[in-house]
C-alpha cells in the first residue's frame, strides 16, 4: 500500500481529458458568440458537477454543514470567476473580415 500511495496509484483520474482550442479568430460575430456560448454550457455543466458532488458529500447527518458551505461559496466563487474570465475572452476575441472585402479590383490593363 506504501508504494502505491508512493506513485499515486490510489489517485482518482478522469476516464477521459476535455482539452478545448480556442480558435484565434472568427469570421463572423455569430461564429464568435457560438462558440463561447457553446463553452460556456461545458463551464456550467463542469461547475454544476462539481456542486452537486460536494452536496452529496454534505448530507444534513454529516456534521459539516459549515464545512459544506464554505466549499459550495468558493466553488461557486470559482465558476463565477471562470465565467467572467470567458466573457472576457469573447469581448477580446478577434474578428476576421471576411475575405472578398479584403480583395480590391485590379486595374484594367
Amino acid at each position: 500500500m506504501a508504494v502505491d500511495m508512493m506513485y499515486g496509484n490510489h489517485e482518482k483520474y478522469p476516464w477521459r481529458v476535455v482539452l478545448h482550442l480556442e480558435p484565434t479568430s472568427f469570421a463572423t460575430v455569430a461564429a464568435r458568440d457560438f462558440w463561447y456560448a457553446r463553452y460556456r454550457q461545458f463551464i456550467e455543466f463542469k461547475w454544476q458537477r462539481v456542486l452537486d458532488d460536494i452536496q452529496s458529500e454534505c448530507s444534513e447527518g454529516s456534521g459539516e454543514t459549515g464545512n459544506c458551505k464554505d466549499a459550495v461559496t468558493k466553488a461557486q466563487r470559482a465558476r463565477d470567476q471562470e465565467l467572467h474570465r470567458l466573457e472576457q475572452r469573447r469581448r477580446r476575441a478577434a474578428l476576421n473580415p471576411t475575405y472578398s472585402s479584403q480583395t480590391t479590383s485590379l486595374p484594367n490593363l
